[in-house]
């Protein structure tokens, strides 16, 4: 990819994003990398993403009920940016509320060279939307590049990542 890093051993994470409690159901996910990843090894035509966002439906369904209920993997677009270093993971509906969520990534996902991330399939962030409804105002999830990445040059450009869409009020 224009912009791409490639080094000589397996990709790394660098960073995850959302974790811990107190997230809207808007919540994207954002996983960042010390290399480039190939986008045709995250999310394959003929299978399953290996990068993912999946939670586990309580036994009631949706809206209530016990846990130890369904694996259920959440649909979501996967946006590279910066030279294809980081994944944004964008739910294609809102998610479920008062859920645990966890961004996965496979051992399979390569980077541009083919090189797997290795090891098991690896939980990178475990998050829980539980805001309250009240909560209007967005929050910035993380700003990309990462503080303190190294060369990151003067023409890179910089992202704002939100907790929500932006309104037009």
């Amino acid at each position: 990819p224009v912009g791409g890093k490639v080094t000589n051993r397996r990709p790394r994470l660098v960073a995850a994003f959302p974790e811990g409690s107190g997230w809207p159901v808007t919540a994207p996910g954002v996983v960042v990398f010390d290399e480039s990843i190939s986008a045709e090894s995250a999310s394959p035509e003929d299978g399953q993403a290996r990068i993912f966002l999946r939670t586990e439906l309580p036994t009631g369904g949706t809206t209530g009920g016990t846990t130890g209920g369904t694996v259920t993997i959440v649909p979501a677009q996967l946006i590279f940016l910066l030279g294809d270093t980081v994944v944004l993971l964008q739910p294609l509906e809102d998610l479920v509320p008062n859920l645990e969520y966890e961004i996965v990534v496979d051992a399979a996902l390569t980077d541009v060279d083919g090189v797997p991330f290795g090891g098991d399939e690896t939980v990178v962030t475990t998050f829980r939307v539980d805001q309250a409804d009240t909560f209007e105002d967005g929050a910035l999830l993380t700003v990309l590049p990462l503080d303190r990445s190294a060369g990151v040059g003067r023409e890179t450009p910089v992202w704002g990542v939100l907790d929500r869409p932006v309104r037009a009020d």
